[in-house]
């Protein structure tokens, strides 16, 4: 059990907004032919947020999914990744500077041409809001 006080106890408080199954077409790889063809990638992410503890706001005041679906599918169109690491860590960036969320933990999965006998390959990440933000 965490120390009452202590970073893991702090973020078992936190309350959570999670996004399954953002789809996107992605320029995503390192050989040519990846680059040259759109790929389908799957988002699935977790952002933590404080609790709302009498506030009558919703959730989605500090964290639009609309506006995150929106920033995400910007940031996809526009650039090309060779790696999913890198890709998610972009992401992961993204939400941690535009929405007020203490943490992101977010799941990014390609279904890869160069290997059909694979259905996906998935990348996971944890971010914390002060952490290479």
């Amino acid at each position: 059990m965490a120390d009452p006080g202590s970073k893991q106890e702090k973020m078992n408080s936190l309350d959570r907004i999670f996004c399954k199954g953002l789809s996107f077409e992605a320029r995503i790889g390192f050989h040519d032919y990846e680059l040259k063809t759109s790929q389908k990638i799957v988002v699935d992410l977790t952002a933590f947020v404080d609790p709302l503890l009498g506030d009558d706001r919703p959730l989605s005041v500090r964290m639009d999914y609309y506006k995150a679906n929106q920033l995400i599918r910007e940031l996809v169109g526009n650039n090309s990744f060779q790696l999913i690491e890198t890709l998610a860590e972009n992401i992961a960036q993204l939400l941690l500077k535009n929405f007020d969320i203490r943490a992101v933990e977010l799941t990014l999965t390609k279904f890869p041409l160069d290997m059909p006998n694979a259905v996906s390959v998935s990348y996971i990440l944890k971010r914390k809001k002060n952490e290479n933000c």
